[in-house]
């Protein structure tokens, strides 16, 4: 473990020089106390932060992981909570992933909290048993199957959500993904499966923006999905004048230059807003966009 603020079931911190981890298990409850400041629970390394890439091949989380943290900002994962330069191949999730928000962000994901750079996942899983839930209120929420947040250096290849990816909030903003709740980096022949679900519930009449994206919530700026398909439920449920909410089956928004190629949407999309004098945008493959979106051959 690494202590309150980077509790882990295998390495609270891997630094200087490569990393391998292979073949481990977590089976035990990892959790970060209301004390916590800025915590990163994690199933096996809390921080993955090296100068040389670290590894992680062939490993499972089962058990469960909880930031309860008021303190800052959280990030939580199923396998790692920061990740930096991580090469992550062959692991799942079985477990539940959760935050309680009281103020500040959370990243969370079934396999990572957040990629701050470089971060790779391939054949990677959130498994059927797989939930990654965050309630409660705050600033910033975000929430994936496979992370909370990729970056424009990261990339997801021929990775799947099984499970639950869901957020309760009243904050500002809120955007969940089947892959990952934003997204700068590049989804690629990726799944949400018949039984993955994603859900952005927002009780708040502040949010700016409440999406929910098959594959990821909020697409930024050279962000891309390509081949990959939706299966399951994506679903809105929300009570606010903003204008930005939604739900896509692939996409939740749109935030300028995004590209979609040959992506397919089978699953379920919906949306409600409570709210009568507001709107929701439902769609197929992107619910709402901005500038520049590119989007090439679609099936749904």
């Amino acid at each position: 473990g690494g202590g309150e603020n980077r509790p882990a079931g295998i390495s609270g911190n891997t630094r200087y020089g490569k990393i391998v981890v292979s073949s481990c298990n977590n089976n035990a409850e990892v959790k970060a106390t209301e004390a916590a400041t800025n915590p990163r629970p994690a199933g096996i390394i809390s921080v993955a932060q090296t100068a040389i890439s670290t590894e992680v091949s062939d490993c499972t989380n089962n058990g469960t992981i909880t930031s309860a943290s008021s303190v800052g900002n959280s990030r939580c994962g199923g396998i790692v909570g920061y990740s930096q330069g991580l090469a992550l191949s062959g692991c799942s999730n079985k477990g539940l992933v959760t935050a309680t928000l009281a103020e500040g962000e959370v990243l969370l994901g079934g396999l990572v909290g957040t990629d701050n750079t470089s971060t790779t996942l391939t054949s990677c899983t959130n498994d059927t048993e797989g939930q990654v839930i965050c309630t409660g209120a705050g600033a910033n929420s975000y929430v994936g199957g496979l992370l909370g947040s990729l970056s424009a250096k990261g990339s997801v290849t021929q990775s799947h959500n099984k499970g639950l990816a869901k957020m309760s909030l009243t904050n500002q903003h809120c955007n969940v993904g089947g892959v990952a709740g934003y997204s700068f980096g590049a989804v690629y022949q990726c799944t949400n499966a018949s039984t993955g679900t994603v859900i952005v519930e927002h009780k708040g009449a502040n949010a700016k923006y409440a999406v929910a994206g098959g594959m990821v919530g909020r697409g930024y700026k050279g962000s891309s999905i390509a081949e990959c398909v939706n299966y399951g439920i994506v679903e809105a449920a929300v009570n606010t004048n903003n204008k930005l909410t939604g739900a896509g089956g692939m996409l939740g928004q749109a935030q300028n230059a995004v590209s979609l190629t040959n992506n397919s949407n089978y699953g379920e999309v919906k949306g409600s807003n409570t709210n009568a004098a507001a709107q929701i945008y439902v769609g197929g493959i992107v619910a709402t966009d901005g500038e520049s979106l590119d989007h090439t051959g679609a099936t749904t």
